[in-house]
């Protein structure tokens, strides 16, 4: 019997496959697709009820594949219980049925008869069982994955021939099978069945409707899909494709030496990759390696060699359409078009080395930074006096000469050849053309550094010179945006507003600087020379960004919501006072629930005046004299804890207060019937939510 059972649930569960051939998809959208892909099935799977042990996704750039493992064949039956009228309404004294009774039952089809009582806060009403057969995926994906394909999130979609539905490109083909069975459906005008297409180059296809698909493959069974198409070149899982790749890679250059981001895009520029390794001619070695290294990746999608720390006048490309009569025309070929690249760049070095950057300065006014905003020229010029400003705050002085010389040539490799033609190397051209026109190692290093860090976590910039530029640069583009209505929503983000907040946040936490943001946007504004009508929206979106720093840096997010009103005054000073309070919350939690619960009540007992004058000749009790003496003692030194960074005795003082404090609320009506006596009482707890706000906004814990 147990063999049976045991034989029945394995013939219920079955491999599904789903694949959608299309046009070439860039490279850069593949993982996001498949990962969004696997997040909707799993979604769609678990709403219909289908149990399944693995969803996996696999794909090419003319491929999306969608895989379930051990996907049982049927829904489970359910019975679901449906709440009806009230009883009262539905059934008489006698026990006949009214009409809201009679008019449930026929709306659920069962008897009058079938019906329960059930019984709910106290009323009863009647109640309703319906059973609902499971149906089978063949049947139910029917409808569903058509779904799934319309609720994928695509960045850029396009309409083909007389189809009004839109996808990330044209489809070709649809294969949808569950086991051996065709899942039949239509969308995009194209119907569903059980053939793929081989490699478009590597394989013919007789047929002039496909001649660009490749020989079809039929797949009989769902399970030998991946190593049917194996036989037609097509290694679909991109996961084998990219440890191929890799592994070569290992073996032929230094692994520091790797571009990972290069190896995924060339892991979805490749059905059948095959690495191969070309040369070019060492003279071309004259030109810097940046050069180099930017115009193979860039334009070729070629892997650099370095070798023992020696860059080596050799490449490495991914082919993807290689046999074995092609491989050495592919690879001749991709030298001379790399050979025509590097004369390209050499040209460009050479002649861009015979003008003095500063020469640049005036072409600068012909290049428009934004509407309204004047020219990147102008933008230099504020750039200048924000920089002046910056200098003085970050106490840097000594390199006021060497920073004010590279603002001023920041921006000037912009107009020339070579980062016209390879945008990726602004400010690393500069840098070059600066120390070859004997510029300051400081100002070169600077003109380099000013437009780190390039991504949440890059590299950020280490010289005084590239630190300073780098801030100016970023509060003008911030600011700047946010005057033109250029805020960023959604994923749309043209100018980087985003991470030009978060470099200023990775710069300013990574020096502990404790300048004040709020009046480094202050300045940024008012060298704009434009009104500051939304600053109260840009201080909010530097708080967004700001929480989020935080957190990603291990902060509790309460802690974090409580100091963050203070925060752009010395996100430093923030910092370390979250951090305080999340340790002492762990070392101290009878204390820390006392601190909280205290300053919590005083919140909400402070009126709302400004004026605090305590009159201490109005106490009348022995505990206003105690809590008044803590409350001074903590006024008098919470100054000096703040400035020498001791933020834990900080905390503790105000627990040592905070003892008091609850004394003096166990003992003191602050709502004296004696108007002159309360007002005094009020001002004194106004006095100490001032102090207790200092610190932390201590309602924003949670206990």
């Amino acid at each position: 019997m147990k063999k049976e059972i045991q034989k029945e649930i394995m013939i219920n569960k079955k491999e599904f496959i789903f694949e959608t051939g299309t046009e070439e998809i860039p490279a850069r959208f593949m993982e996001a697709l498949l990962n969004d892909l696997a997040a909707k099935a799993i979604e769609l799977l678990n709403k219909a009820r289908l149990s399944y042990s693995t969803v996996k996704t696999t794909g090419t750039y003319r491929r999306l594949t969608l895989i379930v493992s051990d996907l049982i064949e049927k829904q489970d039956n359910i019975t679901k219980l449906i709440k009806g009228p009230p009883l009262k309404i539905s059934i008489d004294e006698k026990g006949n049925y009214l009409p809201p009774a009679k008019g449930f039952a026929k709306k659920m089809n069962i008897k009058l008869a079938d019906l329960k009582i059930i019984e709910e806060k106290g009323i009863k009403f009647i109640q309703a069982e319906k059973k609902e057969a499971g149906q089978n995926v063949q049947t139910l994906f029917q409808s569903l994955i058509p779904e799934l394909i319309s609720s994928l999130s695509l960045p850029i979609a396009m309409k083909w021939g007389t189809e009004k539905q839109s996808f990330i490109r044209p489809v070709h083909w649809i294969l949808c099978m569950y086991d051996k069975e065709i899942i039949p459906f239509e969308i995009f005008g194209i119907s569903s069945s059980n053939y793929s297409f081989g490699h478009r180059l590597l394989t013919k296809n007789t047929d002039d409707n496909f001649i660009a698909s490749g020989a079809p493959v039929k797949i009989e069974k769902a399970k030998d899909y991946e190593s049917r198409l194996m036989k037609s070149y097509v290694l679909v899982d991109q996961e084998k494709r990219k440890w191929l790749i890799k592994d070569y890679l290992e073996g032929k250059i230094d692994k520091n030496a790797i571009d990972s981001d290069l190896v995924t895009e060339t892991t979805y520029l490749t059905e059948q990759p095959k690495p191969m390794h070309g040369q070019f001619d060492p003279e071309y070695l004259k030109i810097p390696k940046e050069v180099l290294i930017q115009c193979m990746k860039k334009n070729q999608k070629f892997f650099p060699v370095t070798r023992k720390g020696e860059f080596m006048p050799e490449f490495i490309t991914i082919a993807d359409n290689v046999t074995h009569k092609s491989s050495a025309n592919i690879i001749a070929g991709n030298e001379e078009v790399l050979r025509a690249r590097l004369e390209d760049v050499k040209f460009f070095w050479e002649a861009d080395n015979k003008i003095k950057l500063e020469s640049n300065l005036e072409k600068l006014k012909q290049v428009v930074f934004q509407k309204g905003l004047g020219t990147i020229y102008d933008k230099v010029l504020r750039l200048d006096k924000l920089s002046v400003y910056l200098t003085e705050k970050l106490m840097l002085n000594t390199y006021k000469d060497e920073i004010k010389r590279t603002v001023y040539l920041c921006k000037t490799d912009l107009v020339s050849n070579m980062v016209f033609e390879l945008p990726g190397l602004q400010g690393t051209m500069g840098k070059l053309y600066a120390l070859n026109q004997q510029e300051d190692s400081l100002v070169a290093a600077g003109i380099e550094e000013h437009y780190y860090p390039k991504y949440a976590g890059g590299q950020l910039p280490l010289s005084p010179t590239g630190i300073v530029t780098a801030l100016a640069d970023k509060f003008d583009t911030v600011v700047s945006c946010f005057q033109n209505g250029l805020i960023p929503t959604g994923s749309q983000d043209p100018w980087g507003v985003r991470r030009a907040v978060y470099g200023i946040l990775q710069i300013v936490y990574n020096n502990k600087y404790t300048i004040s943001l709020e009046k480094c946007i202050d300045k940024a504004y008012a060298v704009l020379n434009k009104d500051s009508s939304n600053k109260e929206e840009l201080l909010r979106f530097f708080n967004q960004r700001l929480r989020s720093f935080y957190i990603d840096n291990g902060l509790s997010y309460d802690t974090v919501e409580a100091t963050l009103a203070n925060s752009l005054q010395n996100i430093i000073k923030s910092e370390s006072i979250s951090k305080a309070l999340d340790i002492k919350r762990i070392e101290k939690p009878v204390e820390f629930k006392l601190l909280v619960d205290t300053a919590i009540r005083i919140k909400r007992l402070s009126p709302e005046i400004s004026s605090c004058q305590v009159d201490q000749s109005l106490f009348e009790i022995n505990e206003e004299n105690t809590a008044w003496t803590a409350y001074n003692k903590t006024s008098r030194t919470i100054d000096g804890l703040y400035k020498n960074n001791e933020y834990d005795q900080l905390i503790d003082s105000l627990i040592d207060l905070s003892r008091a404090v609850t004394n003096y609320f166990d003992q003191v009506l602050v709502m004296s019937k004696n108007d002159k006596i309360k007002q005094n009482r009020l001002s004194f707890i106004l006095s100490l939510n001032k102090l207790y706000q200092l610190c932390a906004d201590f309602e924003k814990i949670v206990i």
